[in-house]
């Protein structure tokens, strides 16, 4: 059957509109949310503070509780699909005080910039090895990228469950000011070299090398990131904090 006229019309005007809103958002504000999503909240948080520093911080997580965690990521579950064999996740015990303990330990630095009321999503996630010539192809998130599905105030915490060096895949990120700097490069999450070319790296890096119970917050809608490649696993908690 045909698709009627106005359904066409309404698709490309559709497609237009987010177009638009999007070209919007990388050249006024430096973000990928929807331009639309962004003015309401700058709205809606007018007179709150509109500062997002990195900070990092440490609980005490025993080995006993990691492993725990580690152990539910071996019965854990393929994200994606096409790319699924390269990671996992999973959901935490629920009789894990580390869990609980982060979220405490983050909680000022949260209120602060998203209120009492906000909602806090967890889960564990453990990233593969795979081979590094296709590092620049999309895995699992290892591309340059803002998170934009939640606006631009989406808060995360990320918690080691192990010792990460170099070697084990950090998450890489780039702070407020160095996004802005190398922003006409990677402003579009496609827009740097092709899947073959390298991945584009840079001197203004920070890289979340820890130690077991470290933890670190970002704001990662409005900060650049990826995963790195690690050699063997790379296991984390991950604290999603939004409105």
């Amino acid at each position: 059957m045909f698709e009627p006229q106005h359904d066409r019309m309404t698709d490309m005007f559709s497609n237009l509109f987010f177009e638009i809103e999007s070209l919007l958002s990388r050249y006024l504000f430096r973000v990928q949310s929807r331009f639309s999503v962004v003015v309401w909240e700058y709205l809606a948080y007018f007179g709150r503070t509109n500062s997002f520093p990195i900070v990092r911080g440490k609980i005490d997580l025993g080995k006993k509780q990691a492993d725990k965690m580690r152990a539910a990521l071996d019965q854990g579950e393929k994200r994606g699909s096409i790319t699924a064999d390269f990671s996992f996740q999973a959901e935490p015990p629920t009789d894990v005080p580390a869990v609980s303990d982060l979220i405490a330990a983050v909680r000022p630095y949260v209120e602060k910039r998203l209120g009492k009321a906000y909602r806090v999503h967890t889960r564990l996630i453990r990233n593969l090895h795979f081979d590094e010539r296709f590092e620049n192809a999309e895995v699992y998130s290892n591309r340059w990228h803002q998170d934009s599905d939640l606006g631009s105030r989406q808060i995360k915490a990320f918690l080691a469950l192990h010792d990460v060096g170099i070697a084990d895949g950090p998450l890489t990120f780039l702070d407020r000011s160095a996004t802005k700097k190398n922003w006409n490069v990677l402003g579009n999450r496609w827009s740097d070299a092709g899947a073959l070319g390298p991945l584009l790296r840079f001197d203004e890096e920070n890289h979340f090398v820890a130690k077991r119970g470290d933890y670190v917050v970002v704001n990662t809608a409005r900060n650049l990131h990826r995963a790195s490649v690690p050699a063997s696993s790379r296991d984390l908690l991950i604290h999603v904090l939004e409105q």
